[in-house]
């Protein structure tokens, strides 16, 4: 894939494989029924868009922090617990090549850090709307960010001290 082609969630469902992909979801709805499956694919094509944009662009944002709605993070998790195809999906069929590791930082440093669509602004040489135009598609909307008055995430009641 070139860089001028964007990437289709089917694309990335294909690149994760439809056993974890399925996995994943079912995981998830089976946590928070309330919200459906549509929202959990939603949720999980978000953070695999994530994925790529790091793993595609590793010169420009390797070392900086990009936060993510803790919903994403919490399906990034229960992704790298399965490590074996964590690593696979990472090493093998992201077009970086690397194992994308996870970093959690505290509430409080979450809160000082940069936006994420600042952050990628910064690092990809202009302003949000060109992090925007160089990332895959769509965002997720934010149900439990750092600008909402709530410490829980949609996948269950659980209060959550550090974030990715």
């Amino acid at each position: 894939m070139n860089s001028a082609q964007k990437i289709s969630a089917d694309d990335l469902k294909g690149l994760l494989g439809e056993t974890l992909h399925t996995e994943v979801v079912q995981h998830f709805h089976d946590r928070s029924p309330e919200y459906g499956r549509d929202f959990v694919e939603r949720q999980l094509t978000e953070c695999l868009r994530y994925l790529y944009l790091v793993s595609r662009h590793q010169d420009r944002l390797s070392g900086l922090f990009l936060p993510v709605e803790q919903d994403i993070d919490e399906i990034w998790h229960y992704l790298i617990l399965q490590t074996r195809e964590y690593r696979a999906f990472c090493e093998e069929r992201l077009p970086g090549g690397f194992l994308i590791e996870h970093r959690s930082v505290s509430y409080e440093n979450y809160q000082r850090e940069p936006g994420r669509e600042q952050a990628l602004g910064k690092r990809c040489g202009g302003s949000p709307s060109t992090a925007r135009s160089s990332a895959p598609s769509t965002r997720a909307r934010c149900r439990t960010g750092p600008s909402c008055d709530s410490s829980t995430s949609t996948w269950g009641s659980r209060s959550r001290k550090s974030r990715s």
